[in-house]
């Protein structure tokens, strides 16, 4: 059970896109928070750009990503909060 964990949690960050729909979820939910709030994904996006220093094209590249993770799953986020 913790070797799948660190699996999941192995795929998280910036720098690869997860594969695993465990992945993706915890993908996503971390796309959604900014520090202890719930916010849009262009927001996070902005953050992302500029906390990491990340060039636009790639900050869009991982919220798109997030997009198609919403897609994927039936997720509507205009409705989270």
């Amino acid at each position: 059970m913790l070797h799948d964990i660190g699996e999941i949690v192995g795929e998280h960050g910036l720098r690869k896109l997860p594969k695993t729909i465990y992945g993706k979820i915890v993908f996503y939910a971390d796309k959604r928070v900014k520090e202890d709030k719930i916010v849009s994904l262009q927001e996070r996006a902005e953050y992302i750009e500029r906390k990491y220093e990340l060039a636009k094209d790639k900050a869009s590249e991982i919220i798109e990503f997030a997009r198609k993770i919403e897609r994927e799953l039936g997720i509507d986020g205009n409705k989270i909060k």
